[in-house]
């Protein structure tokens, strides 16, 4: 909760400008403190890099401070074995940054959002003020 909390408070301390212009808010389903949990818990973290922004935290963030390019969705994985990446994943879900969020759109599939009742965890990214 301290992560929605920080960022409440920094959209009531920005006001009218846009704390999304260096700060987002990503909700993950399901997923444990940190780590685990029945929801997607992987975006690329402690691992070797994909260097795919869309995939891959570090580099989402990397390219917001480096290029000017926000990140819009990241694609969250369950692994199948948390121990070894490679042997892949049993699930993928898009998250995307507050107010948005992912919805269900049809058949249970991998690669699309199921509805869940699930508690969520925060993920909050962002980029260096320069300002």
């Amino acid at each position: 909760m301290n992560s929605v909390n920080y960022y409440s408070s920094m959209q009531k301390k920005m006001g009218a400008r846009n704390p999304g212009e260096f700060i987002r808010l990503y909700m993950v389903q399901g997923m444990q403190h940190c780590t685990g949990g029945a929801g997607t818990d992987y975006f690329g973290q402690n691992s070797v890099p994909r260097n795919d922004a869309e995939h891959d935290i570090d580099a989402a963030v990397e390219r917001w401070v480096e290029q000017g390019i926000a990140p819009g969705r990241i694609v969250a994985s369950k692994l199948k074995n948390r121990a070894n990446p490679a042997d892949g994943v049993s699930r993928m879900r898009p998250l995307c940054a507050c107010p948005k969020g992912a919805h269900y759109t049809g058949p249970a599939a991998p690669t699309k959002p199921r509805p869940s009742t699930v508690n969520s965890t925060a993920l909050l990214i962002g980029s260096a003020v320069t300002r």
